[in-house]
């Protein structure tokens, strides 16, 4: 992708050669300005279907994984975390190491 839009630059700076007041014909310049949009139309059109390409190929990744973990047992759904079903009530998803002068609720304490 980068060797194209590489590629696209190098035709539009050689475009602009023919703007410079020794080229006479107005006919030339006109013609040179449509080749020049219709090489920017081209680099836009064939960027934005890379980046849409990618983007479909993302969703359908994601949702595929969506759908295979659902296949795979998790069911229950809290706050954003899913938990598996073999997990217990009593087990938190992502409890904190409590370090030393630290509370429960996670804060500092301070030391003496």
């Amino acid at each position: 992708m980068d060797a194209f839009n590489e590629v696209c630059v190098l035709l539009l700076s050689y475009h602009l050669i023919a703007f410079n007041d020794v080229s006479g014909s107005h006919v030339v310049r006109y013609n040179i300005g449509w080749s020049m949009a219709g090489i920017t139309v081209l680099n836009i059109t064939v960027n934005m279907l890379v980046v849409i390409s990618f983007a479909l190929v993302n969703l359908y990744r994601t949702f595929r994984e969506y759908r295979q973990s659902k296949s795979k047992g998790a069911t229950k759904v809290k706050k954003g975390v899913i938990q598996l079903t073999d997990a217990t009530e009593n087990q938190s998803p992502c409890k904190m190491k409590e370090l030393p002068g630290m509370n429960e609720v996670g804060q500092v304490t301070p030391l003496n």
